[in-house]
């Protein structure tokens, strides 16, 4: 089966340079060109579920411990960074939805960072310690999974009076460094840094007084009956923390746990694959009016002016460049979780390329790079077999830098 996915630029943000979305020094006017004293570092923040944007989400980069609030579209802009700034990470919270971290890395003078795809939470359950209790909560983001439970044997939580428990199941793209450009590759065997690909957050956190249950879906089908490690996540860091038992079915596995942690099974997809350069596209320019007004309109491989900053000179513009993503080889359930749900892709990747640019200088342009890579099954670090192909072509922005930026605190 081969589907095709279309969408546009990723990552979600537009590369950050000294030009691009750069802080500059000095103030309006004049002809001679300022040094340039910071950097900012724009993106989105989406509903992973249905791909809505998410507005009053708090954005820290660190480090630096600098701070942005997301608008009513779900962007932002992180300005003040220094420029000795190499890599980091964003952390983006929001009342109801899980917390998430995507990496920051320095791209060809560049910060490049993922777009955000929040998880809402999930349902919570009073557990009355005396008695304990279940809670089930169905994978939202992929409701083929089957869904997570949670169980709580009696006397498990201190105290008498009932324990709010959530639990939140969340669908991680692979660790790949071939689609999210911006997440460092996984090498096999490497799981301590490794973000299991569905794992469940889980609220209060803490230890149990008697071990409790959790049924976790997989990512793909195993043999019943077979043993496969768990993780849980504590001081930041994922570690292996016991066995967990296939079912019939094959499609989960349950775990005895002593702490109620971020838990995930230690088996994953990641792609890897090779790079090839194509031709370089020049972008159409539009008019504003063309499209109503509204960048959500502008079509693929065009860019408008939005603002005159120097007449002749420098402007800002807005771009987009649709890339194409093809999978073959994958039953549905396993395309959705290398590349996320319909919505879940188009809006994380549905971006514009924003940046000051010399319009002396020539054409707008995208370098054009395509990316080709094998779909593997990693189980405990090792892989266990390849479940198909993934082939990505990208554009990264190239327009002209502007020779003369004094566009003060220009976002």
């Amino acid at each position: 089966m081969r589907t095709v996915l279309r969408h546009s630029l990723g990552p979600i943000a537009a590369a950050c340079t000294a030009a691009l979305l750069a802080g500059c020094g000095g103030g309006g006017g004049g002809g001679s060109t300022p040094s340039v004293t910071t950097l900012s570092l724009s993106s989105q923040v989406i509903n992973s579920t249905d791909g809505t944007p998410v507005s009053g989400a708090t954005i820290t980069l660190n480090p630096g411990n600098l701070t942005a609030t997301t608008d009513a579209t779900g962007n932002y802009t992180v300005n003040g960074i220094s420029t000795s700034f190499t890599s980091g990470t964003v952390t983006v919270k929001a009342p109801n939805f899980v917390d998430d971290t995507e990496a920051v890395t320095l791209v060809s003078s560049g910060l490049v960072v993922n777009g955000s795809a929040m998880t809402p939470a999930g349902t919570t359950v009073n557990i009355t310690p005396a008695t304990g209790g279940t809670v089930t909560q169905p994978v939202v983001e992929d409701p083929t999974l089957p869904p997570i439970s949670l169980t709580i044997p009696a006397g498990a939580l201190t105290g008498s009076s009932p324990v709010g428990v959530t639990v939140s199941p969340v669908v991680s793209l692979p660790d790949d460094g071939l689609v999210d450009s911006g997440v460092t590759v996984l090498k096999v065997g490497d799981t301590v840094t490794h973000r299991p690909e569905i794992r469940v957050q889980i609220t209060p956190e803490g230890p149990l007084n008697s071990t409790g249950q959790i049924t976790l879906p997989l990512p793909f089908h195993m043999d019943p009956g077979a043993q496969v490690p768990f993780m849980q996540k504590k001081n930041g860091t994922w570690t292996e923390k016991g066995m967990a038992t296939v079912d019939s079915t094959g499609f989960k596995a349950t775990a005895t746990i002593s702490e109620l942690l971020p838990t995930g099974i230690e088996a994953w997809h990641k792609v890897t694959g090779s790079k090839t350069t194509l031709p370089d596209v020049t972008l159409s320019e539009s008019t504003l009016a063309s499209i109503h007004n509204s960048l959500d309109q502008l079509p693929d491989r065009n860019y408008v002016v939005t603002k005159t900053i120097k007449a002749g000179s420098t402007a800002e513009i807005a771009a987009r460049f649709k890339a194409t993503f093809q999978l073959s080889g994958l039953t549905d359930g396993e395309a959705g979780l290398v590349e996320g749900r319909g919505n879940r892709k188009l809006a994380r990747l549905d971006q514009l390329n924003r940046g000051p640019w010399n319009m002396a200088a020539g054409p707008v342009k995208y370098h054009v790079i395509q990316l080709t890579g094998t779909v593997q099954r990693i189980v405990a670090g090792h892989v266990v077999g390849s479940t198909g192909s993934v082939t990505v072509t990208r554009g990264i922005p190239a327009w002209p830098l502007p020779t003369d930026h004094n566009q003060g605190n220009l976002n």
